[in-house]
């Protein structure tokens, strides 16, 4: 196992021992962003996100995602983690509040496939965690539509 290996694999240890984020984290972020979601948005539209395809790579525990697939109903959400733990938590939340527009899978972002492009595509608080932060972007801007 290479040193980058190693480092994903310690990354992934600590995030299914301790998933992230939290229930009581304070999403100091959340209401810029929707702020900028809704002042960006297309004329005739609340914001960004409506009948978009909008993706969270490295979305931990889904409380940033579960809230904006809340807020916009329209969006087509998906969230991916490839921390177990973390994605059975923001399942679960994301049940609770029976949303139908999100759903969560299993990938690592260096190497995901997810087989569709998105308008929107999230990743907060992750490109540091990664071996190989030049790999993930170019996965990320893999996955963006040419208008995203």
């Amino acid at each position: 196992m290479n040193e980058k290996d190693k480092l994903t694999k310690s990354i992934f240890e600590m995030y299914q021992e301790y998933p992230f984020p939290d229930i009581n984290y304070k999403m100091d972020y959340s209401l810029p962003l929707i702020r900028f979601l809704s002042n960006n948005a297309k004329k005739g539209k609340k914001n960004l996100l409506e009948e978009s395809y909008i993706l969270e790579a490295g979305c931990g525990t889904g409380n940033t995602i579960i809230k904006l697939a809340e807020t916009c109903p329209t969006g087509n959400f998906t969230g991916v983690d490839m921390t177990i733990n973390s994605l059975k938590i923001a399942k679960k939340n994301a049940d609770l509040k029976n949303l139908k527009n999100l759903h969560f899978e299993e990938q690592n972002i260096l190497n995901m496939n997810l087989g569709k492009k998105f308008n929107i595509i999230f990743c907060i608080g992750v490109l540091h965690h990664l071996s190989n932060m030049e790999k993930g972007m170019q996965s990320l801007i893999n996955h963006l539509s040419d208008d995203g």
